[in-house]
Order: structure tokens, then sequence, then C-alpha cells
């Protein structure tokens, strides 16, 4: 592979994007953390809102997890956010908001991989290390004819051993972005630009017709699916909300409705039965007064069957519920996650039907 070719392309070609205004480390790991898993016309958004509330690695460390996750609100995979926090105290308790200048010291800190602790290394301090994304797997597969599956061990070694032995000696960070643009731009998952991309006269997938072969991967996702059932109790002008607090499970210290989840479908009654069952201190004081539509919100391994319940009642719930009692236009304070989100925005304040005094 013509390095300089590459690159030449990519000072001709690239985006421009806030981030690449300046090899600042702290602007280079939070772009390429909130990169991960999301698209780039999505991300830009979000990471001007975060920088210009945190600008720095001392007012990131000095925030609450909640005004992370809450401007975190959107993005998803929210241990991302969570291992931002935990990394800016680090840098800014232990390490006097200096980052570290190389690979194998960044990589030791939460959420830094080996991709981002590459990126970092070779954009911000121009460390001779590869960076290398689904972008880069896909170009080199493509353009070296890697038969290998990318998304196995054997197959990304291959593809990195290939990375390192044509790392440029100087401008490391720069020829890393470029193969990223590369793939990113032209060397595309399906309908690849071939006749626009700098190295097509080079490259084994273009001149061997197997561009909609390669890369290969190993299809293995298997879904756990998972039936949600969120009780939006409606007292008065109030609601309420849990904490979800288990470190080993999907959104993890995010607000939402309270939560029922089943291993199967289940009826309004059998909610409503079970409502009654776990807490009786509510009895039968409890009004359902609208079924939403089931919605299936797909993750990485788990589809999430979702419906909400909208139930009115006058009976205080008890404090063992270690539910949150809400105002109802205050739940935009609280950081939640996407199904509540989306829940509150279809419904708005009209979630609160008209108060009858009795």
């Amino acid at each position: 592979m013509k390095t300089g070719t590459l690159i030449t392309w990519y000072e001709k070609e690239k985006r421009s994007l806030p981030w690449r205004e300046k090899t600042d480390p702290y602007a280079i790991w939070i772009s390429e953390i909130m990169l991960q898993q999301t698209r780039v016309d999505q991300v830009i958004g979000y990471y001007l809102r975060f920088m210009e509330h945190f600008p720095s690695i001392a007012e990131l460390a000095r925030a609450s997890e909640d005004q992370v996750l809450k401007l975190w609100q959107g993005l998803g995979y929210y241990s991302r956010a969570r291992n931002i926090h935990k990394t800016a105290k680090i840098l800014h308790f232990e390490r006097k908001d200096r980052f570290p200048s190389q690979r194998m010291e960044l990589v030791k800190l939460p959420g830094i991989g080996d991709y981002t602790s590459g990126a970092i290394a070779s954009i911000a301090f121009d460390e001779k290390v590869p960076a290398i994304d689904g972008n880069v797997q896909r170009v080199i597969a493509r353009f070296q004819g890697v038969s290998l599956p990318i998304n196995t061990t054997e197959g990304a070694k291959k593809v990195k051993e290939y990375v390192e032995a044509i790392l440029p000696d100087s401008h490391c960070g720069t020829f890393n972005q470029a193969l990223m643009e590369l793939g990113a731009l032209i060397c595309k998952p399906t309908s690849p630009l071939c006749r626009e991309c700098p190295l097509q006269h080079t490259c084994y997938a273009f001149q061997h017709h197997q561009t909609a072969d390669l890369p290969v991967k190993i299809k293995r996702t298997k879904y756990r699916h998972r039936y949600f059932h969120y009780l939006v109790i409606l007292q008065q002008s109030h609601t309420y909300l849990h904490h979800r607090n288990n470190p080993k499970d999907i959104w993890y210290h995010l607000y939402e409705f309270p939560l029922m989840e089943t291993e199967a479908p289940a009826s309004p009654e059998q909610i409503l039965a079970s409502l009654t069952t776990q807490h009786p201190s509510m009895g039968k004081q409890i009004t359902l007064v609208q079924k939403t539509p089931e919605v299936v919100h797909t993750l990485s391994h788990q589809k999430i069957h979702a419906q909400f319940f909208i139930l009115q009642t006058r009976h205080t719930p008890s404090a063992e519920n270690h539910w949150i009692k809400v105002n109802i236009n205050n739940l935009d304070d609280y950081p939640t996650h996407v199904l509540t989100q989306r829940f509150l925005h279809r419904h708005g304040l009209s979630l609160l039907p008209p108060h009858k005094h009795p």
C-alpha cells in the first residue's frame, strides 16, 4: 500500500469534523468514545454539547455521574459515559489532568481499549501504533484479500500485522485517520465506490471482483428476549421513577418507570395481578388508564419487548419499593434510557389525565 497516496487523498477529501480541528488528547478521546457504535452525523451535536459543558478534564471530573449521563442521553451504550467519568477522575486527581502519551499506558484507563488507545496515542502524540476500527478492518481485508473472518482472533491478528507493517515513521495519526476515512467514505460495507478509491489499482478485492465477498464475517448473534412492563403510576401531578442499580445489566444508573420483567408476554390482567401480589400495600386502588402497543428495541445481544401501562391511583406506594416520587413536569431532569425518552416524547404533558376531585 502506498501510504503517501492515501495521505494525499485524505488531506484533500477528509470531512470537516469538530474534533479534527486540533490534536488535543481530551477532544480526541471524547470523540472516539462517542463514535463507538454511533454514526458520525449523530455524534457531532452530542460532542459539541458535551465539550461546551465539560471543556476540560477537570470540569468533567468534578461533575456528578447523573450530569454526565444526562448529557449522554440518547447516545446509548451508557457504560461508555460511566467509564469516561471514571477516567476523567483518574486523570484529574491522580495525574494532574495529564494524559499518558503512550498506548501501553492509555489502555490501562477505564473504557480505553486497543483501538481508542491507538487513536489517541497516534493522533495526539504521533506514536507509531495502529488504530484499527471496523472501517480499517474492512479496507485491509479487501485490499489484501484476507480470507479469514475479521471477527475472529486469527482474522483480526492478520489485519493488525499488516497495518503495523505499513505504518509510516511519522504522521502516523494522519495515516490512521486516512485509513478510517477511506472506509467511511469509499470502502463502504455495501456498494463501495471503488472507481473513486486512490488504492483501486493495487486492491485485491477490486482487481478480483470480490468486493461483495470481503470482508468475511462469522454470523453468531443470538438474541436474548426480555419482556419489560413499565408501570407509569400517576398520582395527581406526580409519578414514580426507579433507579436501575444492577451494574451487570443494561442501562445501569439510569432512571425509568417502575419495571416488571417477565419471561414471556403478559396481559394487563396478569400485570395488575402481579402488581397487587408484589406490592400488596397498593391493593386494588389502581386503575388501568391505557396500555401502549408493544415496541421491540434491539440491542447488541438482546431484544427488549416493552409495554407501558399507564395507571392511576390515589394511594401512595410503600417506601419499600424504593421508587422516587417525581413531579410530572420535572421528568426531563433525570437521565433516562431510550424507551423512556420515546414514551415521554410521544405523550408529553398529555400523559397526565385531567384530575377529578372526589
